[in-house]
């Protein structure tokens, strides 16, 4: 038998720098995704809220607040009404529309589009809202509501609820 010449084995190095990089940007990403918020909201006293399970932190929005006899944008009182009815002339045109209200929403709509106008129209948030409403609000106002915040731009709503207690999540 021939005998082959032994080869020399090679030591070959890790570069950890181009490793570092990647893992230094991935942390700064991770930090900036997953900062914790907290929001403190003023529930006025005459709403109760319903109860859910849900765990998610508000984010910073547009609220009106729906009691059993007015509704508040903001905390700032917009419409009242009697017996979950509102008055002919606190509704527009259409009928489904509450006039004060769609204004109250229009103005926070353009102000939030003026705050982000740098930004490409891609990259602005669209309308999101937040509604505090009672939990006996019957789904008749709340399709009022829906409406007006519709046509004034906020097609996505948030409601906010109270977190039930010593509950296991689904």
């Amino acid at each position: 038998m021939i005998a082959r010449p032994k080869r020399k084995l090679q030591e070959h190095e890790l570069n950890l720098t181009s490793l570092m990089d990647v893992l230094t940007v991935l942390i700064f990403f991770l930090v900036q995704a997953f900062t914790i918020t907290t929001k403190s909201i003023q529930v006025p006293k005459n709403i109760r809220l319903p109860v859910s399970r849900v765990q998610s932190v508000p984010r910073e929005l547009v609220s009106l607040s729906i009691s059993s006899d007015e509704i508040r944008g903001n905390g700032a009182l917009l419409v009242s009404f009697k017996n979950y009815h509102f008055a002919k002339n606190d509704l527009a045109s259409d009928g489904r529309t509450i006039t004060h209200v769609a204004e109250f929403l229009k103005k926070e709509f353009k102000n939030s589009l003026q705050t982000y106008e740098d930004l490409k129209a891609e990259d602005r948030p669209t309308g999101k809202l937040m509604i505090e409403a009672d939990k006996d609000i019957p789904f008749s106002v709340l399709k009022y509501i829906f409406n007006t915040a519709t046509v004034s731009g906020y097609a996505d709503y948030q409601f906010l609820i109270n977190k039930k207690k010593n509950s296991t999540a689904l």
